[in-house]
């Protein structure tokens, strides 16, 4: 009699069944990275007209970049609902967003490209619960333990991932693509969103012209689930930059010199030390009759060319910490174009005001252009001074008494590691520390235990430098 076939263990059903799953995890997943067979269908519905046919030229590598959007801001009143809203202004996660293209064709239409590519949302919320919970969230564990309400919402920062394909026009601007993403609801269900996501990419962009707008809208029916409200985006332009202000910039600091001695770069013009000195969180010094809001300003986003031109993009916020590598939204903000000046050791620019909408719309736009401003590297340090950038800002009125021009002066707050060499240190308290410390010193040392290593001696001395450090903070926020 043959003997019965062996029997499958508990734990090899279990690997089987785990298998399947993967498999099928799998499957799901390729299908929706897959083209869909409604995609023309989709695209034709939302981006006016028939999907471009690619052309059997080679891809145009080089233009991917054009597109490429490494941090923006997205708003609007789906932003809440599905990421939970911004945290507080201390802290670093808000609301961003990338788009990298993944390959931009030439197709049978002139001057059409056909692109396709990844879009990322990253909600805001940093290590709490978000505010207002969210749908979509990260599943990743946290690095200490909190007891969960339910239904539980997620304890990182929502987000999600598109994949896009669409077609951009060099005669209207517009990016059009069509697309599904994919994330998690509160409930650990599996979302599938379809979405129409639009930019305004022009050919060629300049100081006039410096944001990238658009929008993310669902195009699932609005009683299902999936469905979201209409999300707006914001992005600062990243390539294909013409400078069309430098003139300005140049002879607006010529009238308006610096008093003080100020480093430069030994050899030749460095782009990556000017970057590293530049992005960094300034403190206004006073307002004047300059009207800007908040105390600090933040040298948000700023690019640089070999040849020393420079733009950039200034938030004026009270936050007192500001995120460095997140794109900001504040209640004032600056765009500017400028070039370092090799002979005065000085960046000049000129500066534009920022429109900014108040819905959430995130309709960018850049208004007067009558700003100007100036940063240089001081040469001598003090207790008082210890900021490695320095600068001002002043309006461009022609006025006869160089000293009637209103002003704002700022200073930069930490980033000390990063510096031209040559600062020297100018010692202005040493009098102050000999006529109180010091003498307090002697004073003790006619009691008799002044003996260099004696414990009492070793104790007053550390309680005398606790109190000039205390000192020296009073002083440097004075």
């Amino acid at each position: 009699m043959a003997s019965p076939p062996p029997s499958l263990s508990t734990n090899t059903m279990a690997r089987v069944r785990v298998s399947h799953s993967l498999l099928l995890l799998l499957l799901l997943i390729l299908s929706s990275l897959s083209p869909s067979s409604s995609y023309n269908t989709t695209f034709s519905d939302h981006c006016g007209g028939a999907s471009p046919e690619p052309s059997s030229a080679a891809d145009a590598a080089a233009s991917a970049a054009s597109f490429r959007i490494s941090n923006g801001y997205f708003a609007g009143a789906g932003a809440a609902a599905l990421f939970g809203r911004d945290s507080a202004a201390a802290s670093p996660f808000v609301r961003s967003f990338s788009f990298y293209p993944r390959s931009v064709r030439q197709t049978l239409t002139p001057g059409v490209l056909r692109i396709a590519g990844t879009l990322t949302l990253r909600g805001g919320g940093g290590g709490g619960f978000p505010a207002g919970g969210g749908k979509l969230a990260e599943g990743r564990p946290r690095l200490h333990r909190v007891r969960p309400r339910l239904p539980r919402p997620f304890s990182l920062r929502a987000s999600a991932t598109f994949d896009l394909d669409g077609a951009w026009s060099e005669h209207t601007g517009e990016l059009c693509m069509v697309g599904s993403g994919l994330g998690r609801s509160m409930e650990g269900n599996s979302l599938s969103l379809a979405a129409v996501f639009k930019l305004n990419y022009s050919k060629a962009s300049n100081l006039s012209t410096s944001f990238i707008t658009g929008s993310l809208v669902s195009i699932d029916a609005p009683d299902s689930s999936n469905h979201f409200d209409p999300l707006s985006v914001v992005a600062y332009t990243e390539e294909n930059y013409e400078y069309t202000h430098i003139a300005a910039a140049e002879n607006s600091c010529s009238r308006y010199d610096v008093r003080e001695e100020s480093l430069g770069f030994n050899s030749s013009f460095s782009c990556q030390s000017l970057t590293n000195l530049m992005q960094t969180r300034f403190r206004l010094d006073s307002n004047g009759s300059l009207d800007f809001s908040g105390d600090y300003m933040s040298v948000n986003r700023f690019r640089c060319t070999d040849d020393g031109k420079v733009r950039m993009y200034l938030v004026f916020t009270n936050w007192s910490t500001i995120p460095r590598y997140r794109f900001l939204v504040g209640d004032k903000a600056l765009v500017g174009e400028g070039v370092w000046d090799q002979k005065r050791n000085r960046l000049c620019a000129v500066a534009c005001n920022v429109l900014i909408p108040n819905d959430s719309t995130l309709n960018f736009s850049v208004g007067d252009c009558s700003l100007r401003m100036s940063f240089w590297f001081p040469a001598v340090w003090s207790i008082k001074r210890r900021s490695n950038v320095l600068g001002q800002i002043w309006s461009d009125r022609r006025e006869s008494n160089l000293d009637n021009i209103s002003t704002v002066s700022f200073m930069s707050i930490g980033n000390y590691a990063n510096n031209l060499p040559g600062v020297k240190y100018n010692y202005t308290m040493m009098d102050a520390m000999s006529g109180s410390c010091m003498k307090d010193v002697l004073k003790k040392g006619k009691k008799g235990y002044t003996q260099l290593g004696s414990l009492p001696m070793i104790s007053y001395l550390i309680f005398l430098l606790k109190i000039l450090k205390e000192k020296m903070l009073v002083v440097m926020q004075t």
